[in-house]
């Protein structure tokens, strides 16, 4: 009964989401998700959050829907549903291009497209492309977001009741903004023709502001300045009736624009005011959200330092170890360096989590997390939480006797870790693999890993708790 209570709440809270209701939506939500750990379901709490930094998205609240995202990562990615792991990289690639981070945004994109690809999820696939197509419109490469353009058609022209879809306007919306910049002036004018009799006889919306200042930048590039001037203004008091300030400066920063290029001095000092009373207007009434988003600016690296931590265990995640060991390896200048590359997790860890819960399993993995870190600070190594209960490092050596100096007193505290349950202390053991070779002995970093997991499998074949060491392949 209580699954059953779980799947109408969640049918529910996208119901409210969709309607923007965000108040009952937030205060419906934390019910949700306390009644999803009480019963220790992982699908609906990834569920849950993933609707959570939707709506933090939607808000434009992008701290909240990035840190919700990264506090569920490592839960979605360990799920391994296709579902939830495109969803999860459809949402940071949305949060990317919002903070105009265009290699994470291309990066997450094309990971959900993958996904998307594979379960053939016409919908998904129609959104990202459209993606892709901003991208390279942002990146000034206009045939490439084209041809991104004609795909994500071809996925909506699959879909029931495709013309009357959201993902339909936006598209043809982008496609028109790089016609124009193309200077495709006719196909962008039946576009926008097409466009207005979608929107003919129905309330007035943002997608309506925004179709008109579009169709302004027409009549800008066909130089009827005056005509863009005029639809400019009408822009203006729609977004003045819905109370739409943010907008309302873009609006008022093109009105300027275009007044110049009417070069009439009396429209240039009118617009100027009114662009200026707008900022000060914007600054009253959405005092809050400015706040935030100065916040954010102030916070972006803060956020890009997110991407590369685990949040269970706070130290760096599997994507900063990728990217940095072989940073190290690309940078490296002197063929006789010794890199040692380790592996190591906790022996029958699946049994802790079935016998004392996930939660407890948790616990074990920050205290090696932790351990891990405390013990490897001293050394000239990067260290990692790969995936469940499995750690990596890679470390300079100075010789391979360093192997010993470093991994021995690893094995030795690791293998100290207590945990708690029910007032009872329990133990775990760990075993270790790892392998070292002068830096021009291997190619890849894939060589080492290799002889590292062979080194681990070879302690977990002997009888688990201890180390072993590889440096003669």
């Amino acid at each position: 009964m209580i699954m059953v209570e779980l799947e109408e709440l969640l049918t529910t809270l996208k119901t409210l989401k969709r309607e923007k209701q965000f108040d009952d939506f937030f205060e419906l939500l934390e019910k949700a998700i306390e009644i999803a750990k009480e019963m220790n379901s992982p699908r609906y709490l990834i569920e849950l959050n993933l609707e959570k930094s939707n709506a933090y998205y939607s808000l434009g609240n992008l701290e909240f829907a990035l840190s919700t995202l990264m506090d569920y990562q490592n839960l979605i990615q360990e799920s391994n549903n296709r579902f939830h792991l495109m969803r999860l990289y459809q949402g940071l690639a949305e949060i990317h291009s919002s903070l105009q981070e265009q290699e994470e945004f291309y990066f997450y994109l094309n990971k959900a497209k993958d996904l998307a690809e594979e379960a053939a999820d016409h919908e998904v696939l129609a959104t990202l492309h459209n993606h892709f197509v901003v991208y390279y419109d942002r990146k000034k490469q206009y045939e490439l977001a084209l041809k991104h353009g004609k795909k994500s058609l071809e996925y909506i022209g699959q879909l029931e009741n495709s013309q009357s879809t959201e993902i339909y306007f936006r598209l043809h919306l982008n496609i028109t903004q790089v016609y124009i910049k193309l200077k495709k002036l006719d196909e962008a004018n039946e576009l926008l023709y097409a466009l207005s009799k979608l929107v003919e006889g129905k309330a007035v919306t943002r997608n309506l502001s925004e179709l008109y200042t579009t169709r302004a930048k027409w009549y800008i590039a066909m130089k009827y300045y005056e005509e863009a001037y005029t639809l400019l203004q009408k822009v203006k008091a729609l977004a003045i009736a819905n109370e739409d300030y943010n907008f309302l400066q873009e609006v008022n920063r093109n009105i300027v624009e275009t007044a110049n290029l009417l070069k009439d001095n009396k429209k240039i000092i009118e617009s100027n005011d009114e662009y200026i009373d707008s900022i000060q207007l914007a600054q009253q009434k959405n005092y809050k959200v400015k706040i935030q988003q100065v916040e954010l600016l102030l916070s972006k690296r803060k956020f890009k330092d997110q991407i590369y931590l685990d949040p269970l265990t706070n130290i760096r995640n599997r994507r900063y170890f990728e990217k940095f060991s072989q940073q190290w390896l690309d940078s490296e200048e002197n063929p006789k360096q010794y890199y040692m590359y380790f592996i190591f997790d906790a022996d029958h860890f699946k049994q802790v989590n079935d016998v004392h819960g996930h939660l407890v399993g948790d616990e074990v993995i920050k205290k090696l997390a932790q351990t891990g870190k405390e013990i490897l600070s001293n050394s000239a190594t990067i260290f990692s939480r790969f995936g469940g209960d499995e750690f990596v490092g890679m470390a300079k050596l100075q010789d391979v006797r360093q192997m010993e100096e470093i991994i021995a007193p690893l094995h030795e505290a690791l293998s100290e870790i207590k945990y708690e349950v029910n007032g009872k202390n329990y133990a775990i053991t760990v075993s270790i693999g790892a392998a070292a070779m002068q830096f021009k002995q291997f190619t890849s970093i894939d060589q080492l890993m290799k002889q590292a997991d062979d080194a681990l499998y070879h302690s977990k074949r002997n009888g688990r708790n201890q180390y072993t060491l590889r440096t003669n392949f």
